[in-house]
């Protein structure tokens, strides 16, 4: 994907945050484990609040021209592919397709916190990244602990 204005760049990263919102939204109604489902329900909230703060961005509250973001690409869309989630789908999967859609959110915060002088800006993208960061490790976690319940369990079933 190649960005030519800010306006570009802020209108994707929004976009991704609505669509991370909404996975987290979707996987929430498919798990049937309420600690899971109540994790990422609050992802969901925080993935609406990155949405909030690139809104603002957006609205000019940073002093920015357009030539300030250099045109670049920066090729996240083509490494990683959208896998949708469906309705048999298990906690591991989600998990396992929510870490990677993580990795990818903070892999565009990290390139466009690069990509700009404006130190506001590159600590507004640093920050986002830093929070995707935190998901993925979240949900690497919460992989974990649901791989050592599903052990446990199987254990006890023999």
């Amino acid at each position: 994907m190649k960005f030519e204005t800010f306006d570009q760049v802020v209108d994707y990263a929004i976009d991704r945050e609505i669509q991370a919102r909404l996975f987290y939204l979707h996987l929430a109604h498919l798990s049937e484990d309420p600690e899971l489902r109540a994790l990422l329900e609050v992802f969901a909230n925080e993935e609406l609040a990155h949405q909030k703060k690139l809104a603002k961005v957006k609205q000019r509250q940073f002093k920015m021209l357009d030539g300030d973001m250099p045109a670049f690409d920066l090729g996240i869309a083509d490494a990683a592919p959208e896998v949708a989630p469906y309705p048999d789908m298990s906690v591991s999967e989600a998990l396992v397709l929510a870490m990677n859609k993580e990795k990818t959110a903070y892999r565009l915060y990290l390139e466009l916190s690069q990509g700009t002088d404006n130190p506001e800006l590159k600590t507004l993208f640093e920050g986002l990244a830093n929070e995707e960061a935190n998901h993925k490790v979240r949900m690497e976690i919460e992989f974990d602990d649901h791989l050592m319940k599903s052990d446990s369990t199987d254990a006890e079933a023999s």
